[in-house]
């Protein structure tokens, strides 16, 4: 998860913070009125979360049964920190500075990994907002009570999107197949049918990669299958403890039961993820590290199959052309028997594909996506612009119109927030998540600065908030700048020219500005040639002029 403000802070709630263990966000624990929600267990959520008893509050944290758990007893948080709510509960929150204004907060599965869960937000004023942490999107999802109540009625706001797979490129089968996928290859290699206990052991030794906390959909299937246990380090054992029992899903909740931690009871073994190979800037796999691991057991193993799933399987033409890599390992010294090891690098996550995160953004149609997985602020409006398409324009333009009749406000943008968590890539060395992070940085709570118009009647700081407004509704800087200009600065009539349907800009230069260009208004690039009259001219320029009708005016029309 990005490190900016606008990932952490959910709009209109203020002293409600989502997976924000780090930086500033660190001291508003000391404050019992902010009120902290970690999604799930996994590093790059829990972040700077003191460890072994350092944790003082007095704020709590409020998450599900399972990563409660995980907090006290992994963790080691003061029980009296730590709040749980089940799957469906819903809780209430003051909002800091809202006198007795509450929000009810609402957990639901996220189908990730035990424990995560996606947060439901209502609000009074009847809006609904969704932050979903990290999630692998289910059709499932459709029957959540409240989130189905929000998208009927068209109360659904904002969602926070876990944006991991983002481009058109990430795209894999779903979570269910590789699964199956991955249980039929260990039932083929280990030579026996499913359920068969009548074989003699094999001499090939399986190793499936996994994070301490993710991934045991895989691990059950492989078990159940061959009918063998699964071995797992003491410290991944201690962690399902805290799922036993505690989950809907019988997956999670169970798999405990199919675990041993005696590596010699069993052929299937758990290694943490990086071990069998690296898969950032490409596919690497480490086959002296499996040979080695085999050779420890001293079992006779002859061959060593490593499965390495990620979602990043086939981000490469190097990665799809390698996935099945093999080689014999020789002893140095000679005294050891060959092994034969195989790494497979398998298509398999627990977030969503991208065409998965396109049917999710198309149920909810909420009225803006804001991505929680960026590089910089060029990434975070590319990926905006993937999902403009499938937002109910109609509550944007109105709640627009809304902001505009307000007094002028400080406006948090992502243009100048100066956060240092660019570039995520693969098979981070953090276990627990497919993408690593930089340190982030200073309080990133800045206003927006624009480029001034020509009206030097307007201070600076007003022309900033009346272009940030015009961005926020979907025109770009460029056309809000030249717009406000052509109305000496003045907003309203700035708006009631961009949404009458047609207006004057100049035209595009042949080379973008630095930085690149700007689209016009939302999803106009894409039927752009219906919009130009290239033919029409200004007496008074030298230049061509181009007649843009903004995407509210057509939608009217």
């Amino acid at each position: 998860m990005n490190g900016a403000d606008v990932c952490h802070e959910v709009d209109g709630c203020p002293g409600l913070l989502v997976d924000a263990f780090r930086g500033k966000y660190l001291q508003r624990t000391h404050d019992p009125n902010n009120a902290f929600i970690l999604t799930h267990y996994h590093g790059d959520h829990y972040q700077s979360l003191p460890k072994e008893g350092k944790y003082q509050g007095p704020a709590h944290i409020h998450c599900t049964t399972v990563t409660a758990s995980l907090l006290v007893r992994v963790h080691e948080i003061p029980e009296e920190y730590v709040i749980a709510h089940g799957y469906g509960e819903t809780w209430r929150y003051r909002l800091k500075g809202r006198g007795k204004e509450e929000a009810r907060i609402t957990f639901y599965d996220a189908n990730h990994c035990p424990g995560a869960c996606i947060v439901v937000i209502q609000l009074e004023d009847g809006t609904t907002h969704l932050h979903t942490g990290d999630m692998r999107y289910h059709e499932r999802f459709k029957s959540y009570p409240l989130l189905d109540d929000a998208v009927r009625n068209n109360k659904l706001d904002l969602v926070y999107l876990d944006t991991t797979y983002s481009h058109p490129k990430n795209d894999f089968a779903p979570q269910e197949e590789a699964v199956q996928s991955i249980a039929g290859t260990v039932v083929d290699l280990l030579g026996c049918k499913d359920s068969d206990v009548s074989v003699p052991r094999p001499k090939t030794l399986i190793l499936l990669s996994c994070y301490s906390i993710g991934k045991e959909k895989v691990l059950w299937e492989a078990s159940t299958r061959t009918n063998q246990l699964v071995y797992v380090s003491a410290k991944k054992f201690r962690m399902l403890e805290c799922v036993d029992g505690k989950e809907s899903e019988e997956v999670s909740s169970q798999i405990i039961h199919r675990c041993t931690m005696d590596p010699s009871e069993t052929c299937i073994h758990v290694i943490p993820m990086g071990l069998a190979g690296e898969i950032w800037p490409f596919f690497r796999p480490n086959f002296i590290k499996c040979a080695d691991y085999a050779r420890e057991l001293k079992q006779g193993y002859e061959k060593v199959v490593a499965f390495l799933p990620t979602g990043w399987a086939d981000g490469s033409k190097w990665n799809r052309e390698h996935a099945v890599s093999q080689k014999t390992i020789t002893d140095e010294a000679g005294g050891a028997t060959p092994i034969d090891v195989e790494v497979r690098l398998i298509p398999y996550s627990e977030h969503s594909a991208f065409s998965e995160l396109v049917s999710f953004v198309q149920y909810l149609r909420p009225r803006k996506v804001i991505p929680t997985v960026f590089g910089d602020k060029a990434d975070y409006r590319k990926i905006e612009n993937r999902f403009r398409n499938l937002l109910d324009t109609k509550r944007a333009k109105q709640a627009f119109l809304r902001i505009m009749q307000q007094q002028p406000k400080k406006v948090k943008s992502i243009e100048n927030q100066t956060t240092t968590t660019p570039i995520k890539t693969p098979n981070s060395s953090r276990e627990e998540t497919e993408v690593a992070y930089s340190t982030d940085s200073t309080d990133n709570s800045v206003e927006v600065v624009e480029q001034p118009t020509n009206n030097a009647d307007d201070p600076p700081a007003q022309v900033s908030q009346h272009v940030a407004t015009l961005v926020e509704m979907g025109f770009s800087s460029r056309v809000a700048r030249s717009t406000l200009a052509q109305c000496s600065g003045d907003l309203q009539r700035a708006v009631d020219r961009l949404l009458s349907g047609n207006m004057n800009l100049p035209s595009q230069p042949s080379t973008p500005p630095e930085g690149g260009s700007d689209s016009c208004s939302p999803r106009l690039n894409d039927n752009a040639s219906s919009n130009v009259d290239k033919k029409r001219k200004t007496p008074s320029s030298t230049s061509k002029d181009i007649t843009i009708t903004s995407f509210f005016a057509k939608k009217k029309s």
